[in-house]
């Protein structure tokens, strides 16, 4: 609710591209929701007016490995490299956003932990000044054949 009125504020255009038939994982949803609130409100806050979030959601197989690949990308003003594995740590929060942006540094390193402790994985890549995309995947069975959809 929170991240819906802060796109209509903005008016931020949302771009959902989420695949059919995604598989059915056994997560947590109470935990799984925390993660993906976190990613959703961190794209909201670091949209500027007018622009763009995209969030997308499929099953990727890399060496023979399939994922659940959920990605959200904004069109914020990016993230330096050398600031990239330190947004995922407790209360870091990037000096040039300090009194710009509210906050105080526990969401992306809480849904980091979240998924981790779901033996998923919650990486970013990001080019200052071209906003960033978090990926969150979580591994499949590889014997999964059956697909189901898969709600949050």
């Amino acid at each position: 609710e929170r991240f819906a009125r802060k796109v209509d504020e903005k008016g931020i255009v949302l771009v959902q591209e989420i695949a059919p038939d995604l598989p059915t994982l056994s997560l947590d949803p109470k935990r799984f929701a925390q993660i993906f609130n976190n990613l959703l409100d961190n794209a909201g806050k670091y949209t500027p007016a007018g622009g763009r979030i995209a969030v997308s959601a499929q099953v990727v197989t890399a060496a023979g490995k399939p994922t659940l690949t959920i990605a959200v990308q904004d069109s914020g003003p990016g993230i330096a490299l050398e600031e990239q594995e330190k947004i995922f740590h407790f209360f870091y929060r990037s000096p040039d956003h300090v009194g710009i942006h509210q906050g105080i540094g526990i969401g992306l390193a809480l849904a980091r932990q979240l998924a981790e402790a779901q033996g998923g994985t919650l990486q970013v890549e990001s080019t200052a000044g071209m906003g960033a995309t978090f990926t969150l995947q979580f591994p499949l069975p590889s014997s999964l054949t059956q697909s189901v959809n898969c709600h949050y």
